[in-house]
């Protein structure tokens, strides 16, 4: 069953973060272009970018030096940490120019060793941890991070990368204290702020990550995952206006990025305006061919654009890809409910459960899985799932309007009086489920009480004037004679 709810957006103006007022694509200084050119050309530095091409230079300062900053993203994460390689010069020296670290020290190749043996041990180990991050292998690049910061624990680029690899495994609070500990070592860490303010918004936690985020931008105005933080927040607070504004600017200065393509459907889709949303997604899906977060929104789009065999096949994709994946589970169940095909969706809501989802997309699955259960004549199982969810959950208004609505399935003047009382206790707890003011009204019309039934329609009318069930209630009013 939907459980309609209105989220009131909240507008904050642009000048709430000054690094957005102040971002622009612009073109390098030529003294900065000469030396990005020089660093992005060096066989260390560019065979990385060939294997990842997540890698990004910024030219930025360390310490009273101009240097370029090389990072890597994870831009196919939901959060897009970045991880440092370090901060590059190039000095002359007797045998030519060469391309130096912000220790003095030539980053070896991909898989290659040091030329000096008195190379650090604990930059050995960041190296190693960059090249695993570039490779998708987050648990290898963990442990490298670790016995990094065990090594050299005052150094704040082996903070940030321990932090940002935790907070992609989800171990959200000690990231915290790993992010924490490197902007107290280096306090002009703009890759380090961005990375807490996109840890604050994995935390649903937006304003914590504004004066992060303003600090980064005024850093480095175009700081990607500072910008892209920036379109993220603004997403959240409902201003997209300005969410399409920045987000067609990150799209246009790195159209082969997929979390630029991803936010900037986002921010369109949120603007209604599903075609160009969709032309953004599909461009994402060219760098992404296999993330099912692409696949998925693409498969909301076309539901919402009227192609259901569309959305089933993108939906399936999705969770063929990640079979642990709840969310393509439960967006696969939804589609396949709208097709007609309750027991295939039961399949699937089913599924979603069972990979341990998050507690959000668990109680996300519960509401359509009772549905397909009454629809395939299952009342007893949908009776007994939706009594354990609501001892699990006493406090929960949707587990109560669940509970509520299976039993005005089920027979018996019981289970009514139980579905009255149930969908009184879920309006006690959150009077936004409007629907339950319609549903009230009609089980009291039908047990005689036309009084306080009127009342409950009046109630739902008053709240929602344009939803579909609006002309019904007013239809029972009139025969109510209210």
């Amino acid at each position: 069953m939907r459980v309609r709810s209105k989220r009131m957006p909240v507008v904050f103006a642009l000048s709430a973060i000054s690094g957005l007022a102040l971002y622009a694509p612009a073109h390098c200084a030529p003294a900065n272009d000469q030396l990005l050119s020089k660093v992005s050309m060096w066989p260390a530095i560019m065979l990385r970018q060939q294997r990842d091409h997540r890698v990004g230079l910024q030219v930025e300062p360390f310490g009273t030096d101009k240097s370029v900053h090389v990072y890597t993203s994870l831009s196919d994460f939901q959060a897009p940490y970045s991880f440092s390689l370090g901060w590059f010069v190039i000095v002359q020296g007797r045998n030519g120019e060469a391309c130096l670290d912000e220790f003095g020290e030539r980053i070896p190749m991909p898989g290659g060793k040091p030329e000096r043996s008195e190379f650090s041990r604990a930059e050995l180990l960041e190296v190693k941890g960059f090249d695993n991050v570039g490779a998708g292998n987050l648990k290898e690049a963990l442990g490298h991070f670790e016995a990094a910061v065990k090594h050299f624990p005052q150094n704040a680029k082996m903070r940030n990368n321990l932090g940002a690899c935790l907070a992609a495994g989800g171990q959200l609070g000690q990231a915290q204290k790993e992010l924490d500990q490197a902007i107290k070592l280096k306090p002009d860490y703009a890759l380090a702020y961005a990375n807490r303010a996109w840890l604050f918004l994995a935390l649903e936690q937006p304003k914590l990550a504004l004066p992060d985020l303003e600090k980064a931008l005024a850093m480095q105005g175009d700081l990607k995952p500072a910008v892209l933080g920036a379109v993220r927040t603004y997403l959240y607070f409902g201003n997209t206006e300005q969410a399409c504004v920045l987000g067609e600017r990150a799209f246009i200065k790195w159209p082969d990025d997929v979390q630029s393509c991803l936010l900037a459907g986002d921010a369109y889709l949120a603007a209604g305006d599903l075609r160009t949303a969709r032309t953004r997604y599909q461009k994402a899906l060219v760098f992404g061919p296999n993330n099912p977060r692409v696949l998925l929104k693409l498969a909301s789009i076309a539901e919402r654009l009227g192609d259901l065999d569309d959305a089933i096949r993108r939906a399936r994709s999705a969770a063929e890809i990640s079979p642990d994946n709840a969310e393509a589970h439960l967006a696969l169940g939804k589609y396949l409910e709208m097709n007609r095909n309750p027991r295939a969706a039961e399949i699937q809501y089913n599924r979603a459960l069972e990979v341990n989802p998050s507690a959000a997309v668990r109680q996300a699955v519960y509401g359509p899985l009772l549905r397909v259960l009454i629809k395939t004549s299952k009342a007893d199982e949908a009776d007994k799932l939706s009594k354990r969810w609501l001892n699990e959950h006493p406090q929960s208004a949707e587990c109560r309007y669940n509970r509520a609505w299976v039993t005005s399935q089920l027979p018996g003047p019981e289970n009514k009086t139980e579905a009255i009382d149930e969908y009184r206790k879920a309006l006690a707890l959150n009077p936004d489920l409007v629907q339950a003011h319609y549903n009230l009204g009609i089980l009291l019309a039908n047990q005689g009480k036309n009084s306080e039934a009127a009342r409950e329609l009046r109630s739902f009318i008053e709240k929602s004037p344009n939803d579909p069930d609006s002309q019904s209630a007013r239809d029972m009013l009139a025969k109510l004679g209210h």
